[in-house]
């Protein structure tokens, strides 16, 4: 038996596109807002305490006064407020002495007096905006403490692995293919863990450094995973590889003037016309149009699709369905359409499925005057080799209706 150790599954054996670790989600903390602090006197609980000074003294014992003269008189730190209560002062002084009596010395007095009480009330905001400013930035340091402190407390360590499940008991590779197998850690959330690999033929299989699991020849293995610390955790896949498919030709197939692409004739793997072929572009835009005029919102979901493209959404099928599913849902690299650039699939913004709705029952009567087929029609599976697909559309120019209306698949309009 021939074994590999993968120590973490890291961001390099991850770059495979095949590993799926639930338990590799990074955990969020969430961040609590600490409550302000405030300091504050005994006299005003709600406002900062402001600088001592003789101005402040002086306020503070006027207050006093009015309070103990008032019983009831609250003290307002604003500025409004304060010149208020020395109109107030004023006016009363004023009722108590005649205008008429009030010599220059006594309204020089009173002019002093005033200015001396305005000098003070500036000096006390000014004193209370310092302490203000103060108690903000203190405030604010120590709700940055306690952030801190709460976020610290949250992050709690994420549990440790206890088992592990594979995507599939069973899977089919051919000779020469490289994969990594689907790996999920419970619980969820569960902290990676040191994963172990054995092949029950090292002749079959061969296990590399990243974790990933190399075809060497035709046969069948079972390639069992488990955690390093814990045997009972083992899992088991059986796997079956077999030949190497036909080398892709030099030439691409075309039948009277159509080329011709399914899982027996393929492309080579150098054709990227990049994109949807101009006329297949225009043809489609002009069938959207109209199906517009008709009521009908239809657009492309898929359409272009590279041979290494191809390549992996092939994989993820293999591993999610296993091969034998895998291919007659997709298509093996250098035998899809959707590198031919004439291809595309049809979906439509009103409604998700497309099979059996009046959209895909348009486009099946109207397609071919676009020069548009459906190509894998419903009851040719035996033709074809794929299931029915109302979405999927070939461009084949001015064939189209004579192909249609024939009521046979592509495959046998051409004889092949």
């Amino acid at each position: 038996m021939r074994s590999g150790i993968i120590r973490r599954i890291s961001a390099a054996a991850a770059a495979g596109a095949l590993i799926a670790l639930s338990g590799c989600t990074p955990f969020i903390v969430k961040n609590i807002d600490s409550e302000t602090v405030r300091v504050s006197s005994p006299d005003t609980p709600d406002k900062p305490i402001a600088d001592t000074d003789a101005a402040s003294s002086s306020k503070t014992e006027q207050n006093r006064r009015q309070t103990e003269s008032s019983g009831s008189q609250k003290e307002n730190s604003s500025k409004g407020s304060d010149k208020k209560q020395a109109s107030s002062a004023s006016k009363a002084e004023a009722k108590k002495a005649p205008s008429s009596s009030q010599t220059g010395s006594e309204a020089k007095k009173t002019s002093s007096a005033s200015q001396s009480s305005d000098g003070s009330q500036k000096t006390d905001l000014a004193s209370q905006t310092v302490s203000e400013a103060a108690s903000t930035a203190a405030s604010s340091e120590i709700e940055e403490t306690q952030e801190q402190q709460s976020e610290a407390s949250e992050a709690e360590p994420r549990p440790k692995a206890e088992s592990i499940a594979l995507s599939v008991q069973s899977s089919e590779v051919t000779v020469g293919s490289t994969f990594t197998p689907i790996i999920t850690f419970l619980p969820e959330n569960a902290e990676p863990a040191q994963v172990v690999f054995t092949v029950s033929d090292a002749d079959i299989l061969s296990i590399n450094g990243d974790g990933s699991i190399t075809a060497l020849n035709e046969g069948s293995s079972t390639l069992s995973a488990m955690l390093s610390d814990n045997k009972a955790s083992a899992q088991e896949i059986t796997i079956t590889v077999t030949p190497k498919p036909e080398p892709l030709p030099t030439e691409n197939c075309y039948i009277d003037g159509i080329l011709i692409v399914n899982k027996t004739y393929s492309m080579t793997e150098d054709m990227d016309p990049g994109g949807l072929t101009p006329e297949c572009a225009a043809a489609f835009d002009e069938l959207v149009n109209a199906a517009a005029q008709a009521g009908y919102s239809l657009y492309s979901n898929s359409d272009y699709r590279s041979y290494a493209d191809q390549q992996a959404l092939y994989n993820s099928y293999v591993w999610s369905y296993g091969q034998a599913t895998a291919d007659s849902l997709c298509s093996i690299p250098g035998h899809s359409e959707h590198q031919t650039g004439l291809a595309i699939d049809v979906a439509s913004y009103r409604t998700g499925y497309f099979p059996g709705t009046p959209e895909a029952q348009w486009l099946a009567d109207n397609c071919a005057a676009y020069g548009f087929i459906i190509r894998y029609p419903y009851g040719k599976e035996w033709a074809t080799g794929y299931s029915y697909e109302a979405w999927h559309i070939r461009y084949v120019g001015d064939k189209a209706r004579e192909i249609t209306d024939s009521g046979l698949s592509l495959e046998e309009y051409l004889g092949v």
